[in-house]
């Protein structure tokens, strides 16, 4: 009788199908389940999906009594009675409840193996689906599945429908699953089908290829040709999404961009587009200035809706597009004071990178993202530090226990760091002028052996940070002369004549690089500005050089200057360029008694005015010194001298029937235990101009320790310097060109 009452499989379905409550669904399998066929169990996923939130997490959540036993039996069905429209049926639905975890993993494994064993049987739109539902919701992207799925797709891919082809191609860059040969066979099936797709779907399209990286330039080229005709179906988030991935796959388009641009800003555009189209737009260089400000004015108050990711978007989009936009700026600043720890490391470097790009002061909300970093800088990416490092250097921002943190970090991840991170930390920290023991020396070590492998542009910003930061290298600046020396027409020009000031700086240049930076610049001089005029004739003063190519310091370059320097008012000429300037007169004229070309003498004049203005930068131990000089009985010892060349001379004391110059020489004119180029040009155009220099190294100064020995080392130094300008001829002596200043 127990027999003849049990429903049979149709029944069962029935009932299942009928269990309008969960605790009738837990009611039927407690009572019949270990009597339940394949169909049986698929109804009972099917009948789970129809359930209200509510009744479905009740079935979810019951355990034993019958979600794990049930996942159990489906195990056995799928490899025993199922077919494609069961394992399709239940791909879906555990993709559209998202379950996944420990609990869910077997079963997503074991339907996986059966999604691979029945490919072949499965037909277009199920292939598309599975790989879709896949991407979403998978907990493992499962490589044996794609690689199933792509190897039947490839060949039918003539019949898929458009979405099939948006949704296979969308699924495999999700999951970032390689499928070259797909990847292909779609984008030629889609090429003669466009006009079928939906609008979302030519998003999705772009999306794939620019997000897996797959080039298919014909394809993006005839979708960017459609877009401004279809322009009204694409939904905002769509429009947004197709921008976004042909800036990112590089590919021209300035007709689509024109089109977004000429019809502004759009009421659908949300959170996700104001800061995602300027985006795609400042990627795409693409310049929309009305955009850009109606994007602006939008935002503002909207911010409340902004999350991290949209924040950081929009400040690197107007950062790369070089779009100021100070009360958007401010704005976002004061709204994401409070909510940095929503932002993932990668986005707080972000944030910090485009507002010292933009060179927007936001002093409260840097503040707030070292206290952030420093706390979670175990989850900093190797060029997150890089970055950080050069947004608060650049932004000119003290945060001494940030980069202290980030030099900590970096020295035990550098092998981490691309060459671009490695020169980038570099000059970080030389700009911030924030010392690290050993951080200098780690650098050097970790790009010695990779010098071949730097772009140039990297290479002169490792140079460069090196001789800044004071920090001797000897071999590295060797090698990276060596590799830069081919390479300097790669250079643009300013960055040109930064090679050639930090290879001054450091006292040393490799052969034939100053030819072959004056054959370059000569042909730039228009591209140059003061800094670039003043750094390029300081270096060949510096060194010494009178480059081969004649045409250099020529009439061109004496009218560049007339040009940049001359325009000048009255009093308004000054800085380290019109100083260099006058420093390059004084070798070029001077030394090398050179008199064509030269720029005119009120410019001249100008310069050699900015020169002697120089503020005083007395060293630690120069006090000392001139206390020193008074005991050993050195007469009439005169502090801070203003030669009538324009230099500043710390002591200047009689000797012998001669006056010498002391020179208190601190850190700041050594790199290492080498002076550098600046100290060893101050110290040539002096004896050149018959003043004895006696020099006085810090680190000699500090080894001593009373005043009798420090009063013997002044003599011996000073008789020294007394005897070789006796035993020197004047033929190398010039005269400086006078203004009245004091006179030695």
């Amino acid at each position: 009788q127990q027999s003849s009452a049990l429903p049979q499989p149709r029944q069962l379905t029935s009932l299942i199908n009928n269990a309008d409550r969960a605790r009738d669904l837990l009611m039927l399998y407690s009572k019949y389940s270990q009597h339940f066929n394949g169909i049986n169990i698929a109804a009972c996923w099917s009948r789970i999906a129809r359930y209200v939130p509510r009744e479905r997490e009740a079935v979810l959540n019951s355990g034993d009594a019958c979600i794990v036993p049930l996942r159990k039996q489906t195990v056995d069905a799928l490899h025993s009675t199922w077919a494609c429209r069961e394992v399709s049926g239940l791909t879906l639905f555990l993709s559209r409840f998202k379950l996944s975890g420990p609990a869910w993993d077997g079963l997503w494994r074991e339907l996986g193996i059966a999604v691979c064993r029945m490919a072949s049987q499965l037909d277009e739109k199920t292939l598309a689906n599975i790989v879709w539902t896949w991407a979403t919701a998978s907990p493992q992207a499962n490589a044996d599945v794609f690689d199933a799925i792509a190897e039947q797709a490839v060949d039918r891919v003539g019949v898929f429908s458009p979405q099939s082809l948006a949704n296979a191609a969308w699924a495999f860059a999700k999951a970032d699953r390689p499928a070259p040969r797909l990847f292909d066979a779609i984008a030629s099936a889609a090429q003669q089908r466009l006009g079928d797709f939906k609008a979302q779907d030519l998003a999705n399209v772009c999306w794939a290829y620019s997000t897996a990286g797959h080039v298919a330039p014909d394809l993006l080229s005839r979708i960017a040709a459609m877009v401004p005709s279809r322009i009204d179906e694409f939904s905002a988030q769509g429009l947004c999404n197709t921008l976004w991935a042909i800036a990112t796959a590089g590919h021209p388009a300035p007709d689509l961009f024109g089109c977004v641009a000429a019809r502004g800003l759009s009421r659908g555009w949300g959170p996700h587009e104001l800061s995602g189209i300027p985006w795609a737009f400042a990627r795409a260089g693409h310049a929309a200035p009305e955009l850009f400000d109606a994007v602006a004015e939008a935002a503002v108050p909207r911010l409340r809706e902004y999350g991290p990711q949209d924040f950081a978007t929009t400040a690197m989009a107007y950062a790369t597009a070089g779009h100021a936009a100070p009360e958007l700026m401010d704005a976002m600043a004061t709204a994401m004071a409070e909510r940095l720890d929503e932002f993932t490391p990668p986005a707080l470097a972000t944030l910090a990178s485009a507002y010292a790009t933009l060179g927007h002061a936001a002093p409260l909300m840097f503040d707030e993202i070292a206290t952030v970093a420093i706390r979670r800088l175990g989850e900093l990416k190797p060029q997150d530090l890089a970055s950080l490092a050069w947004a608060f250097a650049t932004e000119g921002h003290e945060a001494p226990l940030l980069l202290d943190a980030v030099a900590k970090a970096a020295l035990e991840r550098l092998g981490g760091l691309t060459t671009q991170e490695l020169a980038k930390m570099a000059a970080s920290f030389a700009t911030a002028r924030h010392e690290v023991p050993g951080l200098f020396d780690a650098l050097a070590s970790e790009a010695m052996p990779r010098v071949g492998q730097f772009m140039p542009q990297s290479l002169v910003k490792l140079a460069w940070a090196f001789s800044s930061a004071g920090h001797a290298a000897p071999e590295l600046l060797d090698a990276i002369g060596l590799e830069l020396v081919p390479r300097l027409p790669d250079l643009d020009p300013w960055e040109l004549c930064r090679a050639a000031w930090a290879f001054a700086q450091a006292g040393r240049a490799a052969e034939g690089m100053l030819d072959a930076v004056a054959a370059r610049a000569s042909l730039c001089l228009d591209d140059l500005h003061q800094a670039d005029m003043g750094n390029l004739a300081w270096s060949f003063a510096v060194l010494d050089h009178l480059p081969q190519d004649s045409t250099l310091f020529g009439q061109r370059f004496a009218q560049r200057c007339e040009e940049l320097y001359g325009s000048m008012e009255a009093g308004e000429a000054g800085g380290d360029d019109c100083s260099q300037l006058h420093q390059w007169r004084l070798w070029y004229n001077g030394e090398r008694g050179l008199s064509e070309a030269l720029p005119g003498d009120a410019l001249l004049q100008q310069c050699h005015e900015a020169f002697a203005c120089q503020p005083s930068r007395p060293a630690a131990h120069q006090p000392q010194l001139g206390a020193a000089l008074h005991e050993a009985g050195f007469a009439a010892c005169e502090a801070e001298v203003r030669h009538e060349s324009g230099y500043l001379i710390d002591f200047v004391i009689e000797a012998g029937g001669e006056r010498i110059a002391v020179e208190a020489d601190g850190p700041s004119r050594f790199i290492g235990r080498a002076p550098t180029g600046a100290t060893l040009l101050k110290r040539r155009q002096l004896r050149r101009l018959g003043t004895a220099v006696a020099p006085v190294p810090y680190f000699e100064w500090e080894g001593m320790e009373d005043g009798a020995e420090r009063a013997a080392y002044l003599r011996d130094a000073i008789g020294k310097e007394t005897s070789a300008k006796r035993g020197s001829n004047s033929d190398g002596a010039f005269e400086p060109m006078r203004t009245g200043s004091t006179e030695i």
